[in-house]
């Protein structure tokens, strides 16, 4: 499945292949979405953010585990900075 979907978007898979196989394995080990009885979607996608950064080697790509924060406030009356 890997394979298929590099092949879609074009990822050469001899360079990247093994990277992406281990990045995949480890997304499907922690991302556990809630069950389908609570009305959430089992879909991944929402769970999950891929980010690329700039390295000049692919051995510095891995898989981070955590929670991503948006910058942006929803209010401009909402507090900017918490102590």
């Amino acid at each position: 499945m890997v394979r298929a979907v590099m092949r879609d978007a074009e990822i050469p898979a001899d360079k990247w292949f093994d990277i992406m196989h281990e990045s995949t394995k480890k997304t499907a080990l922690t991302v556990k979405p809630s069950s389908v009885r609570l009305n959430d979607s089992i879909d991944v996608n929402e769970y999950i953010k891929i980010v690329t950064v700039e390295h000049p080697t692919k051995i510095e790509s891995r898989y981070v585990n955590g929670v991503v924060f948006k910058k942006d406030i929803a209010n401009r009356r909402m507090r900017s900075k918490i102590e």
